[in-house]
């Protein structure tokens, strides 16, 4: 009978290899987990960096339309960084941007001037947008200063 309860004693002083490997699982669960929910979070967070860096842009952009009178053209955000050649302009002229922001993926913000036409007066005279987290141009995930409807915002 002692050899009995020395033995019981034994077996109750480590862990089982079942318990083991049940606690290693359920860790990896949790890992898993965090890890994707992690990943979300921060591709949201990049996405929202992003759209206030083409919302900043674009208020940039206004700024320049009240100095110039004009919108940026074929230069595009240069124009808000390099003073002009023309001396009339370059009176009016401030420096509006250091360097064309770069969004969370690695890749310059795009400007492009627009025509605005009577059917869409809402619509501003220039896109500005990022490519997002593809980098590809034209893609749903594109952040852009517009609405697919060409109304400024969105």
């Amino acid at each position: 009978m002692i050899q009995k309860n020395k033995h019981s004693r034994r077996r109750r002083i480590g862990f089982t290899l079942i318990e083991v490997l049940l606690v290693i699982g359920i860790l990896v669960v949790l890992g898993t987990v965090s890890v994707v929910v992690y990943s979300r979070v921060r591709e949201g967070a990049n996405k929202d960096m992003a759209k206030i860096m083409v919302d900043d842009t674009a208020q940039a952009v206004e700024m320049f339309y009240t100095q110039m009178n004009r919108y940026p053209g074929e230069d595009g955000l240069k124009e808000l960084m390099e003073k002009p050649d023309d001396e009339k302009e370059a009176k009016r002229w401030h420096l509006l941007l250091e360097q064309i922001p770069v969004d969370p993926w690695g890749e310059e913000l795009k400007y492009e001037k627009m025509e605005v036409t009577d059917d869409q007066p809402t619509a501003k005279p220039y896109h500005i947008w990022s490519t997002g987290p593809d980098k590809e141009d034209g893609t749903d995930d594109d952040i852009k200063s517009w609405t697919d409807d060409g109304s400024s915002g969105g």
